[in-house]
């Protein structure tokens, strides 16, 4: 039998290798080990789809049964009723549980998912990895509007090819189209990471490759299968351990990635992978794998949500036990009938059903953006609480251009001696604080985003492509002249220290180059002082304290999680080697026990950013810290 020839007829181990796929992204959304970079199991998916939709419309091409009208019909009824049902689940808790921001934000991502663009709106929106995922319940979904995406361009393009170019050329044109969007990907991983990660064009190697399968020769399959199976299993395997959500993704690792799955595939044949891949156990899980997929985001987003604390062994179980029971809800009741095609299903009356559903979700979807969230719902004894949004345009009230290049914020132009601070954005949130403790001083706020203010150590590891690390150290160098060049005046440093000294060994050349900094700056005459880390209760908690007060979610439970405080603690221990040029913010948030609101105000207005009120206990602390010189504006 040749590669023309060959036929796909239903084959259990590729449910297998769903199976796979599936557990890798649950475990690792669970953090259940050793899955540490179980998000390959997303590229494991392409590379299947790649190859079974690739084999289904050639063999239905030669056999003149391909139509277009018949390939959406079984898409739509494989992928939307039970998606929709999802999406509109998750609607339904969200507009019960949520902080109007949070509804807001997940009624635009719900449309997004509906209408098969969520990677679309997350690439504009926010990151995978971003602390602020665990919040959206529809983050999954960026994957199956991927898939969607390339059913819509797939099919035309490889009728086009087969038809007018034959079986070669349509071989060698699917080579190049993969070898170049892999090569862009890569690209793109470095300067810009979420257009590689989200973007549909920058994945199609990941299909592409998976589609060439079909044209190795049966063969090949035949004398290599069995070493290229065990090759693919185990170093899917080891990437799955080995990476973390800090490795550089997807890049040359999805290639790895896409390249072992196309061999675990042609592998899956013959052999212990075989015998593995066809056990029931493992079949069945492939079965559901798409109501795995579907469920386990949102069962954890939800329960995460609910009990509001770092997650137990015993959570992970109850997870696991949520997730099994409602995708065998979910496979039983929707995904099967429709997928499979019986007669219930193709009632017009459930079909109208999947429809309204639809109409639902996106009305739904619609109404929640243009309302913002519905706020009403959380409001507490008459009070609606600020949004992030409210809380930021009272700090950029007070943050006008300066007449500087490099100044982000100036107070006042016309007043001196002037205070300059340089950072993050966690210089930038004082700004609001120090324009009111001291109103007769000019404020200057040298910024930039996820830059820390250190000269010569820029390329400090952050969640950034390498060219924001070369801005940044661009920055850095200006910003540092600037600064040597001004007479004797008031600087302080601040920044989100433990994102940049995440490791002993960055811990100790940090706090050396900060040394070396406020010396040298010291000596041109310069009073410096650097601000710790401020306690960092994390978006989930924030979004807690915003949203409605109910039995199942009370207020009570709001509280910074140990972890992030432990995390902010430690990193200000090490820069208080810097005293007496060092301020830990810390014992003004933590009497002991840390609080981020006092009463029902906010001290914090997301995950890590002060509020103005808790911008004005930082300046307080800050100009106590200075005296005598920052107290004496005259002088």
């Amino acid at each position: 039998m040749t590669s023309v020839t060959r036929t796909l007829s239903y084959r259990p181990e590729l449910d297998g290798i769903r199976a796979l796929a599936v557990l890798s992204v649950i475990f690792y959304h669970f953090d259940l080990p050793p899955f540490r970079g179980g998000y390959i199991g997303v590229d494991i998916f392409f590379v299947i789809s790649g190859y079974l939709i690739t084999g289904l419309i050639r063999q239905q091409l030669e056999t003149g049964s391909f139509s277009f009208r018949n390939f959406y019909v079984r898409r739509f009824r494989r992928l939307i009723p039970a998606s929709i049902t999802v999406i509109l689940g998750t609607s339904l808790l969200a507009g019960a549980l949520f902080s109007s921001e949070m509804l807001a934000e997940h009624g635009k991502l719900s449309v997004a998912s509906a209408l098969s663009l969520a990677n679309r709106e997350l690439y504009f929106s926010s990151g995978y990895f971003d602390a602020d995922a665990v919040t959206k319940p529809l983050l999954h979904m960026w994957s199956l509007s991927v898939e969607e995406q390339f059913y819509l361009v797939w099919p035309a393009l490889l009728v086009l090819a087969l038809r007018f170019l034959g079986h070669r050329t349509s071989a060698v044109l699917i080579a190049a189209l993969s070898v170049v969007t892999a090569v862009a990907c890569v690209y793109y991983t470095q300067s810009r990471p979420p257009a590689a990660f989200y973007l549909t064009p920058l994945r199609m190697f990941e299909f592409g490759i998976g589609a060439l399968l079909l044209w190795l020769p049966l063969r090949l399959e035949e004398r290599w299968g069995r070493i290229s199976g065990l090759v693919g299993l185990a170093g899917l395997l080891l990437m799955a351990c080995l990476l973390t959500a800090e490795s550089t993704f997807p890049g040359t690792n999805a290639v790895w990635v896409a390249l072992l799955s196309a061999a675990l595939i042609h592998g899956s044949r013959s052999g212990a992978v075989h015998r593995l891949l066809r056990h029931p156990v493992a079949v069945f899980t492939g079965l559901i794998s798409y109501s795995l997929y579907l469920v386990h985001w949102p069962v954890f987003v939800f329960y995460r949500f609910i009990v509001e604390r770092p997650l137990t062994g015993v959570d992970r179980l109850a997870l696991l036990a949520l997730t099994v029971g409602l995708s065998l809800a979910l496979y039983t009741w929707v995904e099967r009938p429709f997928r499979v095609g019986s007669r219930a299903s193709r009632r017009p009356a459930h079909l109208a059903l999947v429809g309204v559903l639809y109409m639902t979700v996106l009305g739904s979807g619609v109404t929640a953006m243009r309302t913002h969230g519905f706020p009403e719902r959380t409001r507490v004894a008459g009070t609606l609480p600020p949004t992030s949004a409210d809380l930021q345009a009272i700090q950029d009230e007070a943050c006008h251009e300066g007449a500087e290049p490099l100044v982000t914020c100036s107070s006042a132009a016309d007043r001196a001696p002037t205070l300059y601070v340089w950072g993050d954005s966690h210089a930038l949130h004082l700004n609001l604080g120090l324009v009111q403790a001291r109103p007769a001083r000019n404020v200057k706020v040298l910024y930039k985003s996820a830059c820390v203010p250190l000269w010569g150590v820029s390329d400090l590891p952050y969640p950034r492509s390498r060219a924001s690390r070369r801005e940044c150290a661009q920055h850095n160098v200006e910003a540092l002249t600037f600064l040597k060049g001004l007479p004797p005046t008031t600087i302080v440093l601040a920044a989100r220290w433990k994102n940049y000294l995440n490791t002993p060994a960055r811990e100790r050349i940090g706090v050396a180059a900060l040394k070396e900094l406020v010396t040298d700056l010291q000596a041109r005459g310069h009073q410096v002082l650097v601000v710790g880390n401020v306690i960092e209760p994390g978006t989930e908690v924030i979004n807690c304290l915003r949203s409605p007060d109910t039995r199942l979610t009370p207020r009570s439970r709001c509280r910074p999680f140990e972890t992030m405080q432990q995390r902010s603690a430690a990193i200000n221990v090490a820069l208080g080697a810097l005293e007496p040029t060092f301020l830990d913010p810390t014992p003004l948030f933590c009497v002991p026990e840390c609080r981020v609101a006092l009463g029902q105000t906010l001290l914090f207005r997301d995950g890590h950013h002060l509020s103005d009120e808790g911008s004005s206990m930082v300046a307080q602390a800050i100009v106590r810290a200075l005296q005598p010189p920052l107290a004496t504006p005259g002088q």
